[in-house]
């Protein structure tokens, strides 16, 4: 869940989201992914700064059990494999 989403108009935010595809029963063909958000007002600078450095396998399981949690009560680090 979003802890501060004023914050994500001033900077860069990270959100992972499951994705699903396609007209199949939820959860048939689906993934985790991260969406990235970037102010309107520098994008073009922060874009540029943004690569890529790491890739990880993330039980999406825990991550359901947990997804009304805020951070404070469930880090979802605890989530990678």
């Amino acid at each position: 869940m979003e802890l501060d989403p004023i914050t994500c108009i001033k900077k860069p935010c990270l959100h992972p989201q499951e994705i699903l595809h396609g007209n199949e029963c939820p959860y048939k063909s689906n993934e985790l992914g991260t969406e990235i958000s970037f102010p309107k007002n520098n994008f073009d600078k922060t874009a540029k700064n943004i690569k890529s450095i790491k890739t990880f396998e993330i039980d999406i399981q825990k991550l359901k059990k947990n997804k009304e949690k805020y951070i404070f009560e469930w880090d979802p680090k605890n989530a990678l494999k």
